[in-house]
């Protein structure tokens, strides 16, 4: 179903506000009350982000995950409308920008690729295998 122009600007005027929090121009919206559409999103992102990097968010202080989290939202746009697939894009967020917290961790790339990997694992489709119960496992 295709959105009428006037439709998908405001969608899109709300979707930038939600990921950078600059003031959109939709007519009719009460300023007021759309603080509360950017905060569910931050913390849609910031839920998923967590989930998926448990190690770096740990690692990392308060202040710097706030910050890559806040970068994220406002410098790169996710291409993927699943949620749980979004994280995989912050390797890419990290290393194509050449994020500052490069510079304070190196293996920064290394980690999140390492814990996003886990994510697809987990995610996969279950395949059947061959095995044997007999042999060395030596």
């Amino acid at each position: 179903m295709l959105l009428n122009k006037t439709t998908h600007k405001a969608q899109s005027a709300l979707a930038g506000f939600c990921r950078t929090g600059d003031a959109p121009d939709i007519s009719g919206v009460r300023l007021d009350n759309i603080p509360h559409y950017r905060r569910l999103v931050r913390n849609i992102f910031n839920d998923a982000l967590s989930t998926a990097y448990p190690i770096t968010r740990e690692l990392l202080t308060n202040e710097e995950w706030r910050s890559l989290v806040d970068g994220f939202m406002r410098e790169f746009s996710p291409s993927n409308p699943q949620v749980w697939q979004m994280p995989r894009e912050l390797l890419e967020y990290v290393t194509e920008t050449e994020h500052p917290l490069i510079l304070a961790y190196p293996f920064l790339p290394e980690l999140l690729k390492f814990e996003w990997l886990e994510v697809e694992l987990h995610m996969m489709k279950d395949i059947k295998t061959s095995f044997s119960l007999n042999g060395n496992i030596e």
